[in-house]
This record gives C-alpha cells, sequence and structure tokens, in this order.
C-alpha cells in the first residue's frame, strides 16, 4: 500500500468519527483531568501503629508538585525515566491492549497523565523520575517505537493492523512522536512512605499488585536486590516449591524473616506495616551509608541461609507446614504435615536463626518431635498470621526457642 492510498483510508476511517470522536476526546481530556488533579490530595489510609510521629509524618507533611508536559519524539529519546520491574507475574499486556492504546495516540486521544517521583540516584547522583502510576502505558510506548510488536486487533481503525512503527507513513509517524504526553511529577518527599502510599493508592490496572509486589515497583537497589536473590537460594526454593513464584510469596517470607530478627520489637498485628517500616529503613541506610547496608546484607544472608538449611535438616519437605496430629496417647505423637503456614515457618527459622547448625543436625529428630507435641499442646499456634497479637508471636516464638535449645543441650 503506497502512502497516498494510505492516507485515504486513514482520513475516511477517521472521518466516520467525525465530530463526535472530536466531543468525546474532550469530554475524556476533562474528566481525566478532574480525577487526575485530585487524586494526590486523598488523605493517606494509615496503618493503626498509635505512633504519633508516623501520624505527623503523613498528614501534615508537604510534597512538591510538578506538572508538565513531554512530546513523544523527546520521550523516546530520554534517560531520566526509571521504570522498575513493574511485576514479577508474568502478566504483561497483550498485544491488543497495546494496539488500542497506540492507536488511542495516533487518534490524539488523551491517555491518563503519568505520574512520578524524583530521587537522586545514590551512585552518580543522578535525579531521576521513578514512575508512580503509567509503567505499562510508557513500556508500550517504548516498545512500539523500537519495533518491538505491530499493531493488531484493531476494527475502527484496521487499516493499521499488521503495521510496525517503522512502517507507518511519515505523516502518521509525525502525528504519533508530536503526541505530549502529560508527566505529574512528585518532588521533595523525604518520607518514603508518602510515595510507597502513593503507589499503593494508584494500584488500580488489571491486574492488582500485592504488597510485596508493591514494595519490589518501589523500593529498587541493593536491598531489594538481596531480598529476590535469598528467595532463589537453591534449598529455600526446593522448599517452597508449591508455592506460586509468580506473585512474590517467596520474597515476602524472606522479608518477614529479616524484619522479624532485626526488628521484632516494632512489630504490631500489623505486619505488613513492619515490612513497610523495615524496606524504608533500608532505603534510608542505601542512600546515607551504603558500606554499612552491604555488610547488613552480607550478615543477614548468612543467618537466613543457615535458618533455611536447619529447617531442611530438621523437617525436609514438610518445612513450615502444619502438623496435624491423628494420635497423640502416651507422649507418642503421629500425624501428617500438611499445608504452609506463615505462623510456623516464622516459629521455626527465628528458632534456628542463632543456634550451631551442627548442633541441630546432630538432634534433628528430637527437635522435630518437640516441635509436633508443640503443635498438640498448643493448638493455637496454628492461627491465621492476621489473628496474632504481638504478645502471641513473642510467646509462640520465645516457647519454640526454649524448646530447640532443650532439644541440642549436651551432657
Amino acid at each position: 500500500m503506497n502512502e497516498k492510498d494510505f492516507s485515504n483510508d486513514k482520513d475516511k476511517n477517521l472521518s466516520n468519527s467525525g465530530e463526535n470522536e472530536q466531543k468525546n476526546a474532550k469530554r475524556s481530556r476533562k474528566r481525566k483531568v478532574s480525577v487526575d488533579e485530585y487524586r494526590y490530595m486523598e488523605k493517606i489510609n494509615l496503618p493503626q501503629t498509635g505512633n504519633i510521629e508516623d501520624f505527623i509524618d503523613l498528614r501534615c507533611y508537604k510534597v512538591g508538585i510538578k506538572k508538565y508536559d513531554l512530546l513523544l519524539d523527546d520521550y523516546r529519546n530520554t534517560t531520566r525515566f526509571v521504570l522498575q520491574p513493574f511485576f514479577q507475574r508474568n502478566f504483561v499486556w497483550d498485544n491488543l491492549r497495546k494496539s488500542r492504546l497506540i492507536e488511542s495516540i495516533i487518534m490524539g486521544i488523551p491517555i491518563p497523565s503519568i505520574y512520578s517521583y524524583t530521587r537522586q540516584d545514590s551512585d552518580n547522583k543522578e535525579f531521576k523520575e521513578i514512575i508512580i502510576d503509567g509503567q505499562q502505558r510508557l513500556r508500550t510506548i517504548k516498545q512500539f517505537i523500537s519495533n518491538v510488536f505491530p499493531i493488531e486487533g484493531l476494527t475502527l481503525n484496521g487499516y493499521l493492523n499488521g503495521l510496525y512503527f517503522r512502517d507507518l507513513p511519515s505523516q502518521v509517524k509525525n502525528k504519533f512522536l508530536n503526541y505530549t504526553l502529560h508527566i505529574v511529577n512528585v518532588n521533595n518527599v523525604e518520607n518514603d512512605k508518602i510515595i510507597l502510599d502513593m503507589f499503593k493508592r494508584f494500584n488500580t490496572g488489571g491486574v492488582a499488585l500485592n504488597s510485596q509486589e508493591l514494595r519490589n515497583c518501589y523500593f529498587s537497589g541493593q536491598w531489594n536486590n538481596a531480598v529476590k536473590e535469598l528467595a532463589d537460594y537453591k534449598t529455600f526454593k526446593e522448599l517452597f516449591s508449591y508455592l506460586n513464584e509468580d506473585h512474590m510469596e517467596k520474597e515476602e517470607c524472606v522479608a518477614r524473616f529479616l524484619a522479624l530478627y532485626e526488628d521484632i520489637n516494632s512489630y504490631t498485628q500489623d505486619s505488613q506495616g513492619l515490612l513497610d517500616n523495615y524496606y524504608c529503613k533500608k532505603l534510608k541506610l542505601q542512600e546515607t551509608n551504603s558500606d554499612e547496608l552491604t555488610q547488613n546484607i552480607n550478615k543477614m544472608s548468612r543467618v537466613f541461609k543457615k535458618a533455611v538449611d536447619a529447617c531442611a535438616l530438621v523437617f525436609g519437605k514438610n518445612a513450615y507446614k502444619n502438623f496435624i496430629a491423628i494420635n497423640a496417647e502416651d507422649n507418642n505423637v503421629k500425624g501428617f504435615y500438611r499445608k504452609f503456614s506463615k505462623v510456623i515457618f516464622d516459629m521455626q527459622m527465628l528458632g534456628f536463626a542463632d543456634i550451631d547448625l551442627e548442633l541441630i543436625s546432630r538432634h534433628r529428630n528430637k527437635i522435630r518431635s518437640s516441635f509436633e507435641k508443640l503443635t498438640v499442646s498448643f493448638p493455637d499456634i496454628k492461627l491465621n498470621i492476621s489473628n496474632r497479637s504481638k504478645k502471641q508471636t513473642f510467646s509462640r516464638i520465645e516457647t519454640w526457642k526454649k524448646l530447640v535449645l532443650d532439644a541440642v543441650e549436651e551432657y
């Protein structure tokens, strides 16, 4: 198809929508500006930490907002935007959804504003814009310009189907590159909890992110990379082979152990709040003293791997699972293990963390027997993690630690 024929087909299709599309576009722009202008002004929902400093920080702290426009031609050549790996699951927009976005841009229909926040790179001290909302849109645009995928599945503008960016006639290509993105940039934010909250409130896409995926999106850098590396520790992966890797469940368990081991006194019934605060502390350390953070990562990696190895030695494939007793007479407990439990994970990992691995290996049968008897004596150990108080958490962990110490004590 030559450019003249292509242009005639394009004009014919675009004219079908005519004046109604222009009105719809104006209404769309008006509606979206109304939403985007005030979205960031919503009140922040606080976890019930009872911490007055948190209340002051989140409710009273002011942030800077800068709005500006950016041509796609400028966007494709800039390096100031940082697109984090938004999902660790396998979800990405399919080609139809990508194609519809490209079609909207070619037709000049407004798309939602892109939200970013400014952060200084801890290594080269350059200021970068981290994307809060709009990652998939920006990825799609960048991929299309790079000829990664062709347009497909369109009905109104079907003449575009099968075309890569390189195939577009010059007038259509120029129209695409002269499309304006509207950027809302958040800056002057020293409290990371505010930005993390923004990530959560903008989590409105087709696939909702869980808390750990949001942390992965926001807390880039050395600490987050260390958590992901520990989640890939071979023995740990083998013990967690039955979990869905797409939703970062392993990474959250790693973070839970590290947070409870280092900062258990900060624990409240809000376990997600504990992890958010823990990640914020590590991010601050990353920005102020990267050498100290490196030392901390090395230490915690050793502690984590030793605890995992101990769980594998004692429980094998039944590590972190509930024990269901079917016969507990005459101090001879029999039963079976089933279903992963975060409560059991916390107990077993923290109970082994500070005990010599050789002692644990030598007395593993006695330790396993002590655990099975404990679940019979204290059935509430298997309560859902959301139902446990700080006092209950401490009690369970300390009870288990004492049993392990008693089991490995050699006379």
